[in-house]
């Protein structure tokens, strides 16, 4: 994976201005974004080696950017992986059983990356899963596991393919026609999708067949949202996006900023920078991860949070016991995730808040002897912290908070307001008063 559009840069071009087929009905997007958070697998032949995925096949394909370092495995090596490829151990109702213990109401699953195997029965290759030791269809399997315990359903497919004989070449549209009907495969094969996450920057829409690329998809599956990876025009490889089609955008291993429209979600690593499994990887304490997710709703967004499971398919004890604290933390506070929207004050840096209809939430860190909120245009009726009242006055211009402190993790204040919050645009910031 690679940087790519974050809320806020220069130059996106407004989504309003994009043709109505290429968007998903608003309704959709909106269900996608009250989800808040989301699980992203990333997995593959790759784990045999401990490896990032795609990124460390050295072959002629892959840019030499700095994030993949020194490791690498030759592509006649990296190829030949999937004939060991025998995940035992793959349970797809325990991958979707951990996303929901840990508050996650959607799953992004790699179908493909950019090393073009593919974790489904295909028929358009014979480099896949089902042709390997396994034999199993991954996708399948994650499939019904997902829609039968009411988990959301993501796809993520990657346009790149450098295992491919015609990518990028003067054969390309031949690779082009298998990328399609590809897609479709996964658009008729799965039941209902939430989200298609494709992932390739650069180039012309034309050399994917864009306009058709969504056609098809809005015939197929017209509820589904889909990224700003399907199609994007960059100024350079690390530049702004001057046109991208699609419902949501992406910034990538960073947080973006406050944003209402578009949509956004952070796709963020758990443990380190590598995408797929590593013996060496550990997951991040749970208040960086409570961070990462708080400063992503605080400002609006979503948090796709990846793991990769290793080579037998087991999720990693450290990880799934991670993703277990979250939604233990987050179960805590319901409405403070699911079903919120950031507001009705921007983030500062140590205070985001969400709102949930009547209620706001204001998670704070440290300690402060008070906390002056700007007024919102419904009246203010009760404070409280952990189902205890806490004290609140008017003073100028707003709303004071009586002193409080945090330990490891943030303190949530719970307000609740005389009617619903509106969501529109958000008033500034609090200001906290050190203790």
């Amino acid at each position: 994976m690679a940087a790519e559009l974050s809320p806020g840069d220069d130059g996106v071009m407004d989504i309003t201005a994009l043709p109505a087929w290429s968007r998903a009905p608003a309704a959709c997007v909106e269900r996608y974004r009250s989800h808040r958070l989301g699980l992203f697998i990333h997995w593959g032949p790759v784990a045999l080696t401990g490896l990032d995925i795609s990124w460390s096949r050295l072959g002629p394909r892959p840019q030499d950017v700095p994030e993949i370092g020194a490791q690498r495995t030759p592509a006649n090596e990296y190829d030949q992986l999937w004939q060991r490829f025998n995940p035992v151990l793959f349970d797809a109702k325990a991958w979707v059983a951990l996303a929901q213990a840990a508050g996650m109401h959607y799953l992004v699953f790699t179908t493909k990356h950019h090393d073009g195997f593919s974790l489904w029965d295909t028929a358009q290759s014979d480099y896949k899963i089902t042709n390997g030791p396994f034999g199993r269809d991954v996708v399948r399997e994650l499939a019904d596991a997902c829609h039968a315990a009411g988990l959301g359903l993501g796809l993520y497919y990657s346009q790149r393919d450098w295992w491919h004989r015609d990518y990028c070449t003067p054969n390309h549209n031949r690779y082009v026609a298998v990328m399609h009907a590809q897609i479709r495969e996964l658009l008729t094969r799965f039941g209902k999708l939430e989200v298609l996450w494709f992932d390739s920057i650069g180039g012309d829409p034309a050399w994917w067949r864009g306009d058709e690329l969504f056609a098809m998809i809005r015939e197929l599956q017209p509820e589904c949202v889909v990224n700003d990876r399907a199609m994007a025009v960059l100024a350079d490889y690390r530049g702004t996006a001057a046109r991208w089609q699609g419902d949501f955008q992406t910034p990538e291993q960073r947080i973006g900023g406050f944003q209402r429209e578009p949509l956004w979600e952070s796709c963020m690593t758990l443990s380190g920078h590598q995408w797929s499994w590593a013996p060496h990887l550990r997951p991040q304490p749970l208040p960086t991860v409570l961070d990462w997710l708080l400063r992503a709703i605080g400002g609006d967004g979503n948090l796709l949070l990846n793991i990769g499971p290793d080579a037998s398919g087991v999720i990693a004890p450290d990880e799934a016991e991670r993703l277990r604290q979250l939604g233990a933390w987050i179960a805590r506070y319901p409405g403070l995730v699911q079903g919120s929207r950031g507001g009705p004050w921007l983030p500062g840096p140590r205070c985001v808040a969400t709102q949930n209809q009547q209620v706001a939430h204001l998670v704070v860190t440290g300690s402060w002897s008070h906390i002056d909120l700007p007024f919102t245009s419904v009246p203010l009726i009760a404070v409280e912290r952990d189902g205890q009242p806490l004290e609140w006055s008017a003073v100028t211009n707003g709303w004071r908070l009586a002193a409080g402190t945090t330990q490891d993790l943030p303190a949530v204040v719970r307000l609740r307001f005389a009617a619903q919050l509106p969501v529109c645009e958000p008033l500034p910031m609090p200001t906290i008063h050190d203790s």
